[in-house]
């Protein structure tokens, strides 16, 4: 009996010891507050996505700052550049805490300034300015979402600017943003520290990296592309704009020397932009597997597809070989070439 009394006293000592070791150190996150779980799975050892202030507190009702906005998606990510950056803003200063992930979000085209020359970031995040960020991080990491809701309602949604409509409507169905009462955005509200602990939660569990480990094993580069050709003038219908040019977009399985002869691959490819879905049609090229292409030939293309330069499309594409599958997402801007 007392052998079992004390094995049970060492492991109430042992689950106690181990709930202190995860217990938060800031005396204004209540573990009773509806952020204090986000809080302390970003603060967690493992991950160190956010921290506190210098005075002990986490400040969960302050506004998160651009400047601490770039250093959490910049602790969630490889921080990796091929090159250094020079940044042109006169406010960001070398060797602060947040140079080195300023200098990496805008070489990766994260971020903006808010002007040529400024950043401010000790400026506060709108929701708007959230949703453009997030989701110009997850298009340039090339991470893949799951779209949960098909068509979200957004009671506000004209409300949004027009730099971050996309952005929202594409986080909202994903669930990687939630709405506020009745499910309005407010776009011109200040994102809190609490409210950015939460979207990173979501944006790490609901965001995963592709590594095409299909296409590899097969030796098959996938080419994703969108893009205006204006090199040549082409006849259009009566009801469509003169200033309309050829525009291509689709999927590309690209072989190599290590592709197994005889493989027959096959596709299923979406395209969404913000005004909806596109139509596909599948062609075969001699340089390629297979794919999707759009070209414009009639008034339904035509209206189908109506590209705008610098546009961003977002492709969910599902390759099968010899029986195994695997599904991928890409993000392509809309490019205007000249041969």
């Amino acid at each position: 009996m007392k052998k079992l009394m004390s094995f049970i006293l060492i492991l109430c000592t042992l689950l106690a010891l181990s709930v202190s070791a995860f217990a938060l150190p800031f005396p204004d996150v209540s573990e009773k507050s509806w952020y204090y779980e986000d809080v302390k799975w970003v603060y967690d050892e493992s991950r160190k996505l956010m921290s506190g202030h210098p005075n002990g507190d986490f400040r969960p009702n302050d506004p998160i700052t651009r400047a601490e906005l770039v250093m959490v998606i910049y602790n969630m990510s490889d921080r990796s550049l091929k090159e250094d950056v020079k940044l042109p803003f006169t406010d960001v200063y070398e060797n602060r805490w947040y140079t080195e992930a300023i200098k990496w979000a805008y070489g990766k085209g994260i971020i903006k300034g808010k002007s040529a020359t400024v950043f401010a970031p000790n400026a506060a995040v709108t929701r708007a300015e959230l949703a453009a960020v997030i989701f110009r991080y997850i298009a340039t990491e090339q991470l893949a979402v799951d779209f949960v809701r098909v068509n979200p309602y957004i009671p506000d949604y004209d409300k949004i600017p027009q730099y971050a409509k996309f952005a929202a409507v594409t986080l909202y169905r994903a669930e990687i943003l939630k709405g506020k009462n009745g499910g309005v955005f407010d776009p011109s509200t200040k994102t809190t520290r609490a409210e950015a602990a939460a979207l990173t939660r979501r944006l790490y569990t609901l965001t995963s990296t592709q590594d095409h480990a299909l296409l590899k094993k097969y030796g098959i580069d996938p080419v994703c592309n969108a893009y205006i050709d204006n090199s040549f003038t082409i006849i259009v219908p009566d009801d469509v704009p003169p200033s309309f040019m050829k525009q291509s977009v689709g999927v590309f399985l690209k072989t190599s020397e290590n592709t197994p002869e005889g493989i027959k691959p096959m596709m299923d490819l979406k395209i969404t932009k913000p005004s909806g879905p596109l139509r596909v049609e599948p062609v075969l090229d001699s340089n390629t597997v297979g794919g999707f292409r759009f070209y414009v030939k009639d008034e339904l293309a035509y209206l189908a597809l109506n590209l705008v330069d610098d546009e961003l499309l977002i492709f969910e594409y599902t390759v099968a070989i010899n029986g195994e599958m695997e599904s991928y997402m890409a993000y392509v801007t809309v490019e205007t070439i000249s041969w």
